[in-house]
């Protein structure tokens, strides 16, 4: 198996990149946890919810801490092309950051918001992801938010690697 590829390696004084492929969830799970997104062609999970990220790091630290004890890991990779599209119309996991987010950028002040998007919201508590895509300064709003929001599991999941193979 794995760890024999890397005992392999080793022997011949190889240096192995290791791929953790957290992106990979089985469907029964996902569905059982009721944790799915239609996130691209990345991940069939929602990578905020608690449920989810508790099985990665569950995994992470089942995993990693037998392949650091190999000298040829010279890395773990933990993601390959990355991509996130997160929707609160079926994202309660997004919906609060996303209007925090708001809040943050328009300094708290919903009338900022309502005369870039042109819209008439009484609060940010209403704002979700409806039509981003007509509206050039929401679809923008959109994009800086779901990097940010990709950006934050990676942060998340890179931390929960490094405190499974420290070194």
């Amino acid at each position: 198996g794995y760890l024999n590829m890397l005992a392999t390696a080793e022997a011949n004084n190889v240096s192995v990149a290791v791929l953790i492929s957290p992106h990979y969830f089985f469907n029964d799970v996902v569905n059982e946890q009721n944790i799915g997104i239609n996130a691209g062609h990345f991940m069939n999970y929602n990578p905020n919810s608690p449920v989810a990220r508790q099985i990665l790091e569950d995994y992470v630290n089942q995993v990693v801490p037998l392949m650091a004890q190999y000298k040829s890991v010279g890395s773990i990779c933990i993601t390959n092309e990355p991509q996130l599209f997160v929707d609160t119309a079926t994202d309660n996991f997004y919906l609060e950051p996303w209007r925090e987010f708001l809040k943050e950028t328009y300094g708290g002040d919903i009338g900022k918001l309502n005369n870039l998007w042109k819209t008439n919201y009484a609060s940010f508590d209403e704002c979700d992801f409806t039509d981003y895509k007509l509206n050039p300064v929401k679809n923008y709003d959109y994009k800086v938010f779901n990097d940010m929001a990709l950006a934050e599991f990676h942060t998340w999941l890179a931390d929960v690697v490094r405190k499974a193979a420290p070194g």
